[in-house]
Parts: C-alpha cells; structure tokens; sequence
C-alpha cells in the first residue's frame, strides 16, 4: 500500500509540498488576523486592570 502510494507521488512531490507550505501560510495568516480582530484595545485592559483590586496586574 505504502509503496504504491510512494510510487503514485514520485513525480509529484514538488508540486505538493508547495502546495502544503501555500495552505500552511494561508492558515498562520487567518490565525493571526483572527487573534488580532478578537483582542481589546490596550486601553480598555489598563483601564480594567486599575479598577481592580487584584494584585496580578502590572
């Protein structure tokens, strides 16, 4: 199974490790868009973190 597997990708390796490297470039940017549209403005969590009473901010 492996080896007909093997044999059936010989010629086209190139083309799928391009196209996996592609995908992996299109999903870290839509992850780091995501992470970036979901944070809050730096204001809003120094605003919050002086009212409150907690010892953990900084």
């Amino acid at each position: 199974m492996i080896e007909k597997l093997n044999k059936y990708l010989d010629g086209k390796r190139k083309i799928l490790l391009v196209t996996l490297n592609v995908t992996l470039l299109i999903f870290v940017i839509l992850e780091f868009s995501l992470l970036f549209s979901i944070s809050p403005p730096r204001g809003y969590v120094e605003r919050d973190c002086a009212l409150s009473n907690v010892g953990t901010c900084h």
